[in-house]
């Protein structure tokens, strides 16, 4: 559920977004008139329109028994995220993918609670800046109490994804811990291309300003927090939030929260929304400076929507 393992999509989305920022936003004038181009496993490409994407992506990514104004501020996230995947993507043959690579997407049974949430935001999408684009509404399961910039994360900085504190102590991922001997840690690093580390250490020599790993010594090689995480895959270091050494011929990791750590935190999502908040209120904490607008309408869709 949003946990993000694949990077790899989020770093292209994020980079891509750059050729957009400054282009006038491509919206249709109602929510009814876009469809999204989704690629499933198989390499088929399907055409559904928007509303039923989004109430299908919030169906596959979080529990549809989490407090409504959670599900809201998630189907506004699924469909910001595809909107600004649609103009990046406009060229190609799809818009966004069926998995992780993109955001879970699956075709079932949708509950009558995702399907009210959707319908109540219907058209709704957050936007930034003077052309009032749709904004990369990077989300991910558990940030470990505070979330990530998109600098710390991919290099590029966005004004709206930066590091703010999250509620997420409950979620299943708060706390984690891993283990894998010296040896194996050699050779999954020798299977990701890497050349046989000589060193013995593990540590990590710097962090980003939310904590997490930036640069780590893994056996006498330089690697990024990011580039360790594609080595082990995300499902060992859930985050590149942890602490690790050497014990003897095992590593041993402990860390928190999980995915990427940028943007709206799901597990945080639902603690705000169960503390009282509403979705506009918990879209502004996650992304500050961002306004909540509907397809179609000029006007923003509450006077709250702005983060102060």
């Amino acid at each position: 559920m949003g946990e993000r393992t694949a990077l790899g999509g989020w770093i292209v989305g994020a980079l891509a977004l750059v050729a957009v920022l400054g282009a006038a936003a491509r919206v249709p004038a109602q929510a009814g008139d876009l469809v999204v181009r989704v690629r499933d496993s198989g390499g088929e490409i399907r055409a559904v329109d928007l509303e039923t994407y989004v109430e299908r992506s919030v169906a596959a990514e979080v529990y549809a028994s989490w407090p409504a104004q959670a599900l809201r501020a998630q189907a506004v996230v699924a469909r910001t995220y595809v909107l600004h995947q649609r103009q990046v993507n406009g060229a190609n043959a799809h818009d966004v993918e069926s998995s992780v690579l993109s955001q879970r997407y699956r075709v079932g049974r949708v509950s009558e609670r995702v399907r009210a949430a959707t319908e109540a935001t219907r058209g709704e999408y957050l936007a930034f800046g003077p052309a009032q684009t749709p904004i990369l509404a990077a989300f991910h399961s558990s940030a470990g109490g505070r979330t990530a910039a998109a600098g710390e994360v991919w290099g590029l900085d966005l004004p709206y994804l930066r590091p703010v504190d999250s509620p997420d102590d409950a979620a299943p991922d708060f706390f984690w811990s891993y283990e894998i001997d010296v040896e194996d840690l050699r050779a999954a690093l020798i299977e990701a291309g890497w050349p046989a580390g000589t060193g013995t250490e593990v540590r990590i020599v710097d962090r980003s300003p939310s904590g997490r790993a930036r640069r780590a010594e893994v056996l006498g090689l330089d690697l990024s927090g990011r580039e360790l995480r594609q080595v082990l895959g995300g499902r060992a270091l859930r985050s590149a939030l942890f602490d690790v050494r050497v014990d003897g011929a095992v590593v041993r990791f402990l860390g928190s929260g999980a995915g990427h750590g940028v943007g709206l935190c799901q597990w945080g999502t639902r603690e705000l929304a169960r503390r009282g908040r509403s979705y506009s209120e918990i879209l502004a904490h996650y992304y500050p400076g961002t306004t909540l607008r509907r397809i179609g309408d000029p006007a923003d869709v509450a006077s709250g929507s702005r983060a102060r």
